[in-house]
């Protein structure tokens, strides 16, 4: 749901090679859908020379992945930076997952979750229609410092993601532990980058929770994952 992935766009794969070589690892891991969302940042490109820079590069895996007879889907979606520049658009939608109401978005890591944000986030969600998957929500050191604040973001309607590297090396931390207990969380991922340092890992962070939790999570995470894909306009 989660992946950098797409070739030269971002600070992920740089080219189609390095996109193959992860993508063999999400099917090693046990992945057959791939959500591609590489960075878009309202304050360094246009929505549509985004988009017809992921198109192209898109167009490019899935003729690869043809060729290759690899058993497996790839979605494109983005994750968007929140900024009010985006209150310019007239449209999100190229920006959204597989042409569905939502859309992973980014918030900056020092966001003060208060009154403010939420009134603004309001209006926002009003105005485009989508549904925000908050994007690695440990991230965030004020939801960290106030975990209930996640509890407003769903109610609001917000989606939210958990990153699985982070959830299987903590998984017996506090926060970690919080998460889980209020069953915050609606969406793992792996926020990979690349094949070292960020590589694509949902297998143990899975295992972990399966372990931990009984399988409950995997299956209520994973079929949000699937509807969220396939939910239209």
């Amino acid at each position: 749901m989660h992946t950098h992935i797409l070739y030269d766009i971002d600070d992920g794969a740089k080219t189609v090679a390095d996109s193959l070589k992860m993508i063999d690892m999400e099917i090693e891991n046990g992945v057959d859908m791939i959500v591609l969302t590489p960075h878009f940042d309202p304050h360094k490109d246009s929505i549509d020379e985004f988009e017809r820079k992921c198109r192209e590069r898109y167009g490019v895996l899935l003729r690869h992945i043809k060729a290759e007879n690899k058993k497996i889907n790839l979605i494109l979606g983005s994750e968007t930076y929140y900024s009010t520049l985006l209150m310019y658009y007239s449209s999100l939608t190229p920006l959204c997952i597989n042409g569905t109401r939502y859309l992973l978005l980014e918030f900056a890591e020092n966001m003060r979750f208060n009154g403010e944000f939420f009134t603004e986030l309001e209006k926002f969600m009003r105005k485009f229609d989508i549904v925000p998957i908050v994007a690695h929500v440990e991230r965030y050191a004020d939801i960290r410092n106030h975990i209930k604040i996640i509890g407003k973001l769903k109610q609001l309607g917000c989606v939210i993601q958990a990153n699985a590297g982070y959830t299987a090396n903590n998984i017996d931390s506090k926060f970690v532990k919080q998460l889980f207990k209020y069953s915050y969380v609606d969406m793992l991922a792996s926020d990979c980058h690349d094949t070292e340092k960020r590589p694509p890992n949902l297998k143990k962070a899975v295992a972990l929770i399966n372990e931990k939790y009984y399988g409950y999570y995997y299956f209520k995470m994973f079929s949000n994952s699937y509807k969220t894909i396939r939910e239209k306009n």
